[in-house]
Parts: structure tokens; sequence; C-alpha cells
């Protein structure tokens, strides 16, 4: 009886423990959000700060990788929001605003190329409206 109630107990202690991770990421991203006015973060250092420690506490975290990425983007830093968004993109392949976020990062950075494939990747999503108002501008094909 006694060795099944070790690794019982073993069990338990990992489960209570992943879930408890998984909150605190959740309070980390959102102290992120509360520096959100609805445009940008008030405090994108901070924010980032936040959002880093939500991601190493949970690395899977998606919206975290998308979120940290707006903050790089609000900073000019468009090669490390690239790298947020393409993460956040792994994560959710089909995620049409971190294909939006990617490309006009990418736009910034005068890699039209690249911002005009996720442009088309969103127009296979059925949102053809940004691919097409990217074309009105020149920037792509």
């Amino acid at each position: 009886m006694f060795k099944i109630i070790i690794p019982f107990f073993l069990i338990l202690a990992f489960f209570c423990s992943c879930k408890k991770t998984s909150e605190n990421a959740v309070v980390w991203f959102d102290k992120a959000n509360a520096l959100w006015d609805g445009q940008k973060y008030t405090d994108p250092k901070k924010a980032i700060e936040y959002l880093s420690n939500a991601i190493k506490l949970q690395p899977d975290y998606a919206s975290a990788y998308y979120n940290r990425g707006n903050a790089y983007y609000g900073l000019g830093q468009y090669q490390r929001a690239i790298k947020d968004y393409s993460e956040a993109i792994r994560l959710k392949p089909n995620d049409v605003d971190s294909h939006y976020n990617r490309a006009n990062a990418y736009f910034n950075q005068g890699n039209n190329t690249l911002g005009c494939r996720d442009a088309k990747k969103m127009c296979s999503f059925g949102d053809c409206k940004v691919r097409d108002s990217y074309k009105v501008k020149g920037l792509c094909p």
C-alpha cells in the first residue's frame, strides 16, 4: 500500500505545480494588459518584462508572444516583434492578427516580400482587404 501512495502524491504534486505555474503566467499577462491603453502600451518596457515572465512560466503561451510582439513593435524593434509574432504563429497557425502584425513589421523594415507573404496568407483566411490595401499602396504585386 505504501508503494502506491508515494507515486500518487508525486503525481498529484506535479499536477498542482503545473496549474500554479499556469495561473502565475496569467497574472503576469494580466499585469501587462493593465498597461494597454487600447492602442499601445503606456510602458512597453515594463510590458515586455511582464510578458517575458509569463512566457518563462508558460513557454507555449501564444497570446503572451503576440502581446510582447506588440510591445516591441511599439518601440520600433521590428525584428524582435517579428520573432515573437512568428512564435505566436507557430503556436496558433491560423491567428490572423499575428500574421497581420508581422506583415506590418516586415513592411516597416522595408521587407515587402515577406510582408506580402503574410498579407496573402491572411487572404487565405478570408480577409483579402488587407492584401488589397497593400496592393493599392504599391507594396504587394
